[in-house]
């Protein structure tokens, strides 16, 4: 590889001694195929003996920017892009948020040096822990969206791929060669990522909203045909017999027509998307993609070193992107896109069964069929509902239209004295709605679950089955373009050491018998026929240096300090003796006496002091280019005299767990000499640093204090207490959950709630009604997850961590129509007239009055009106000869219901005629959308006693309501009042209406 730094026999070449046999090279950015070569920039570099011994160098972004280094692509100089670009313009690398970036070289001697790059600090030691966390640091980008043009893979299209990029955590490397000790080296790589653009995946949202808008157009059609020729609804209503009521009118049913009004299939794609599965994972969670902007991103350190850390501790030259990790990346993908439909179709089954349908069965009356028939009614019967409560029967009814037609009589006879001695109308339409409550209903009902769940069904599979049509194309054409482009588009090494297999090259960037080490290698297009390749390297590191045995002769070794310099004299001191040119030492000397060392490095030795007397002596290294100059080392007298006992001052720590390991030093003064330490009466091993310092490490023990004693000839030293701490084990408090925001919503689900709380940290679950719901981790106080589609109330919404399951919290599910709960007061006021008989002259009217007031509670939904039915009891007294009795009964719509009676009495003399009148008043409670209060009248006549009634001692009233023609039927008195009269319907039918009219002529002359 030509590096750039030191191609073109640029400054480095100038500057580097051939014959220097120990060299360093740290390096930041390398790339080769380079426009214009920088020889002398972003780099540092030490030699020896030729120097500098040592140099650190900050990587100066701006100054390499300037330069506007251009990369030949593919080496004919045909394809070339920027080097460096800030992101705001086309360029290979984008260095912007790197952070602070060093190169050190140091050559201690001849045989040591030693190189860092990347994330180090002046002194070359490596800043970035292996496990570090990769958010803590800038990231590099390598823009790797200008090769695609060049990668000669047919499936790779803009329309499925248009960008890609390499995004590349916190870089370092450290190499040292030592001539007695070998080489050594150590890298960072805290993150990798892969992202990829897809247009065809930022689109298939749109996509599936067409798709679903047709499924609604087809729900929408299947449905309205149930009611069509031949339909299952036309069907049942054919199926369905004219009914005869007592040959009296005939009732028949019409056509039948569907309104539906369909829900928008298409929300489920925006509730998607607005939620927390906008960005899907594959079953590892390596591979993410984003729905919103099509952007696939891939954790290669997650896959190439899976548990981690990091991308940290790999073997050399690790090959990223190979077929493996190549098929586990389009697996991953596709594992990701296959979840889309279920997140979908999730909530599918519920907004289909949300479907409102209107269904209109006309309804025809016609009395006494048998002459030729008068119509009555002709109305619709509506039923209107969502498909699950045509399913299960809650649908509700409307038979507000089943009213007189205009100018059709109230009674089929003779009225006499408002009395009608026929048929009277009203109860027969009673006796109608009784049927169609009864057997109508029920019957069409009945005749529609099966139609509509049978549409459900394939509704539902066949939306499902175009979906998963959808994204299986998508994954058909993703795939080999995602392989095509892998394969293609770069090597990617880990730890590259291009001494090492399977390189195996001859040296480093220092040429042969070097050593380098390299964070990331990314070499571009790689399969492109015929050309050179361009390669970029970051964060390098390279040695050289001379084996011990090649110390040039003539180089003496120079010491520069001893660490300590004293100690006492009883010897067992460890000494470190700091200088240059050390390696290959022969011997080491102390007061001329030769020890036994250990070569560390070229800079550093390692002894123990034998015993010796008070007073200094000389250090002296010897190595093959000669002895060094001495350094003294001072014996210190560690004889304590007899009868000075020791004294402790302090120990640190002076408390530990009960495993014991605590390393412990003990402070105090005339400790030279110790014989013994003991630690709750035990002697332990101990190293005597010095007169006033003891170093020991604490035995297993258990909970408390013990008592810490040093002994030397001059006698035991008072205790110092040292105490023993039980191992602490955690406890993960319970959750507790302070509030849900907000605390209902839809039951169509898509609500986004954010759980508040306490100890919420690693929650593992949260819980809708006892069903798993994916969520999202906020903070340890916070939690946000998307209501699941659910049934109208209250469910329990639990959260659970390591340390249990919080207790409940209300989440309320409501219907479209539901705004809240409320109480409303609604009064109703009826009009009721009674006419009384009395015995003055044979016809005496009376007039009466009264009030009276009835209670009644009742339901209704609706954002403002609700309806219900109440009625009044009421005494009234008038004046009037005769008594009589009447009731009234009124209908009224308000939140209530209620029923009463009116009785009115009255005396009259001779002849005459009077009206009564009654007021009722209901009051009524319900729950409904907000509070209103709603005034409602209703009319009803009080019926006449005959003469015949008063004769036989007594006066007797049957009252009818007239209610039921002018404000609609009554179910509830229009079922009571025709069990009244069904007795004598019989004999009044089987009577000409010419019979009936002098029946009643005669029945007037006998009153």
């Amino acid at each position: 590889m030509a590096l750039l730094v030191v191609g073109g026999g640029g400054a480095l070449s100038a500057q580097a001694a051939p014959g220097d046999p120990s060299q360093a090279l740290g390096q930041f950015l390398g790339a080769d195929l380079l426009q214009l070569q920088a020889a002398d920039l972003a780099y540092a570099y030490a030699s020896d003996p030729g120097g500098p011994p040592s140099e650190a160098d900050p990587f100066d972004l701006a100054v390499l920017q300037a330069l506007g280094l251009q990369v030949d692509l593919i080496g004919n100089g045909l394809v070339q892009v920027p080097l460096l670009t800030d992101g705001t313009g086309p360029g290979l690398l984008n260095l912007g948020e790197i952070g602070v970036i060093n190169s050190y070289a140091g050559t201690a001697s001849t045989t040591d040096s030693v190189a860092a790059s990347g994330a180090v600090a002046d002194d070359g030691t490596i800043s970035v822990s292996e496990d570090a966390d990769p958010a803590d640091f800038g990231n590099t980008t390598v823009n790797l969206t200008d090769l695609l043009d060049q990668l000669g893979v047919a499936a790779v299209t803009d329309e499925l791929i248009d960008e890609a990029s390499l995004e590349v955590g916190a870089l370092a490397t450290r190499a040292a060669k030592n001539g007695g000790t070998g080489i050594t080296s150590d890298y960072r790589v805290t993150d990798l990522k892969l992202n990829l653009s897809s247009p065809a995946v930022a689109g298939l949202a749109t996509q599936l909203r067409g798709t679903l808008n047709t499924a609604t157009t087809e729900l929408t059609s299947d449905l309205e045909a149930l009611a069509g020729p031949g339909g299952a609804v036309q069907g049942v209503v054919d199926a369905i017999a004219d009914i005869q009521l007592l040959g009296v009118a005939n009732v028949s049913l019409g056509d039948a027509t569907i309104a539906v009004t369909p829900p928008n299939l298409s929300q489920l794609v925006d509730q998607l998307l607005g939620g927390p599965n906008a960005i899907l994972y594959s079953d590892d969670g390596a591979i993410s993609v984003n729905l919103t902007d099509g952007t696939v991103s891939v954790d290669l350190a997650e896959l190439v070193n899976p548990g981690g850390p990091n991308l940290n501790g790999l073997p050399a030259n690790t090959s990223v992107l190979t077929p493996e990790v190549i098929g586990m990346i389009t697996d991953g993908v596709n594992q990701a896109l296959g979840k889309l439909v279920g997140h979908l179709t999730g909530g599918l089954d519920a907004l289909l069964e949300s479907t409102q349908i209107s269904l209109n069965v006309g309804l025809s009356v016609v009395a006494l069929p048998a002459l030729g028939g008068l119509q009555l009614v002709n109305a619709p019967i509506i039923i209107n509902g969502t498909l699950t409560q045509f399913l299960n029967g809650t649908a509700t009814t409307d038979v507000s239209g089943l009213r007189l037609l205009p100018g059709a009589p109230s009674c089929l006879g003779a009225s006499v004295g408002g009395i009608c001695m026929g048929v009277d109308v009203n109860r027969l339409l009673g006796a109608v709605l009784g049927t169609v409550t009864d057997t109508v209903l029920p019957t069409v009902l009945a005749g529609l679950a099966a139609p509509v769940r049978a549409i459900l069904t394939s509704s539902s599979a066949a939306t499902t089955a175009v979906l998963d049509g959808v994204v299986g194309s998508l994954l058909t054409m993703l795939r080999p373009a995602l392989d095509g482009l892998l394969a293609n588009i770069a090597v990617i090494r880990i730890n590259e050491q291009p001494t090492e297999a399977p390189l195996n090259e001859a040296g480093g960037d220092l040429g042969p018998g070097s050593f380098t080490v390299r964070a990331l290698s990314v070499t571009l297009l790689p399969n492109v026929a015929n050309t050179d390749l361009a390669k970029v390297t970051l964060a390098s590191s390279t040695v050289l240096a001379a084996d011990d045995d090649v110390v040039p002769v003539g180089v003496v070794p120079v010491l520069s300090g001893l660490a300590p310099s004293e100690g006492p004299v009883a010897g067992g001191t460890s000494v470190t003796v700091s200088g240059s040119d050390l390696g290959g030492a022969t011997s080491v000397t102390v007061g001329g006496v030769s020890v036994p060392f250990e070569q560390v490095s070229g800079t550093e030795i390692r002894f123990v002091t034998p015993p010796g007397v008070a007073g200094p002596v000389d250090v002296v290294v010897t190595t093959p280019g000669g002895s060094s100059d001495p350094l003294p080392f001072t014996y210190v007298e560690d004889e304590v005299p007899v009868g000075v006992v020791p004294v402790l001052s302090g120990l640190s720590p002076s408390e530990g767990p009960v495993a014991g390991g605590t390393s412990v030093t003990v402070s105090g003064s005339d400790l030279g000499g110790a014989t013994s330490v003991t630690v709750g009466g035990v002697s332990v091993p101990f190293e005597q640093v010095s007169a006033t310092e003891i170093r020991f490490v604490t035995p297993p023990g258990v909970a408390g204090p013990v008592d810490v004693v040093v002994t030397t000839p001059g006698g035991s030293s008072d205790p110092l207490p040292f105490t023993y701490l039980e191992d602490e084990v955690p406890v993960v408090a319970v959750p507790v959950l302070s509030g849900l925001s907000p605390a209902s919503g839809p039951v169509a689900g898509g609500t986004s709630v954010t759980v508040s709380g306490s100890d919420l940290a690693g929650a593992t679950s949260v819980t809708v009604g006892g069903v798993s719901v994916p969520f999202e981790q906020v903070s340890d106080t916070e939690i946000r997850f998307v209501t699941l589609p659910g049934a109208a109330g209250a469910v329990d919404v639990v959260v659970t961590t390591p340390g249990g399951s919080s207790d409940p919290l209300p989440f309320t599910y409501v219907t479209e129509t539901d705004a809240g709960n409320g109480n409303g007061d609604g009064n109703g006021n009826g009009d009721g007239n009674g006419n009384g008989d009395g015995d003055g002259n044979g016809n005496g009217n009376g007039d009466g009055t009264g009030n009276g007031d009835g209670n009644g509670t009742g339901n209704g939904n609706g954002t403002e009106n609700g309806n219900g039915n109440g009625t009044g009891n009421g005494v009234g007294t008038g004046n009037g000869t005769g008594n009589g009795n009447g009731t009234g009964n009124g209908n009224g719509t308000g939140n209530g219901n209620g029923t009463g009676n009116g009785n009115g009495t009255g005396n009259g003399d001779g002849n005459g005629n009077s009206t009564g009148s009654g007021n009722g008043n209901g009051t009524g409670t319900g729950n409904g959308a907000g509070t209103e209060s709603t005034n409602a009248t209703g009319s009803g006549s009080g019926g006449a006693s005959t003469e015949r009634d008063a004769l036989r001692g007594g006066s007797r009233g049957a009252g009818a309501s007239d209610g039921l023609a002018s404000t609609g039927i009554d179910l509830a008195v229009a079922v009571g009042a025709i069990v009244a009269v069904l007795a004598g319907l019989g004999a009044i039918v089987t009577s000409s209406l010419g019979s009936r009219r002098k029946a009643g002529v005669r029945r007037g002359q006998r009153a």
